[in-house]
């Protein structure tokens, strides 16, 4: 008999693009989306990756918000 997966539905999402270049996360990147929201990186991680003007699914969890970006996926906060 197959084990029941616990899923919980993702609320707050936001898709949409970034404004511009994307390079990965330094530590401290600053993203502005082409909805005029601008999220900065939340934990230390560094991933590279290049991209211009790719998706971004940015959705919230019980610790905060998830942004996730070719093939990537870091914590993030709103700054403005």
């Amino acid at each position: 008999m197959p084990h029941p997966v616990a899923v919980r539905p993702i609320q707050d999402v936001i898709s949409c693009q970034i404004k511009g270049k994307f390079s990965g996360w330094s530590g401290k990147s600053i993203y502005t989306l082409t909805n005029g929201q601008v999220w900065q990186q939340a934990k230390l991680v560094k991933k590279y990756a290049v991209k211009y003007m790719p998706h971004v699914l940015v959705y919230s969890t019980d610790n905060g918000y998830i942004m996730q970006v070719a093939g990537t996926r870091v914590p993030v906060r709103q700054i403005g």
